[in-house]
């Protein structure tokens, strides 16, 4: 490494020593790292919401193209679902598909 570019890590060296020592900086810099994390979150659960949802339409589908009654699918999605989806969500799920 040439001497300019020494010279020039040594003072971004510098600033972020001076940056993290600035309270201020800190917690926005904190701040914006736990907005993010919770975007992160956010969007991963609903990203499985999305998943479950779809797969309980699928198998909707399936268990009538097998000629498996409403009723009983309705009872198997609700207790196999019931820590995602409500009773009435995979209801209106069955008007819908």
């Amino acid at each position: 490494m040439n001497l300019i570019g020494a010279r020039i890590i040594e003072k971004i060296r510098q600033k972020i020593t001076e940056m993290n020592a600035d309270p201020i900086w800190r917690d926005t810099i904190m701040d914006y790292e736990t907005k993010l994390a919770e975007e992160r979150e956010y969007g991963e659960e609903k990203g499985i919401l999305s998943a479950t949802v779809n797969a309980i339409k699928k198998i909707i589908r399936r268990n009538r193209s097998y000629g498996v009654s409403d009723s009983k699918t309705l009872e198997d999605l609700t207790e196999d679902y019931h820590d995602s989806v409500s009773r009435d969500q995979i209801e209106q799920m069955m008007k819908e598909a």
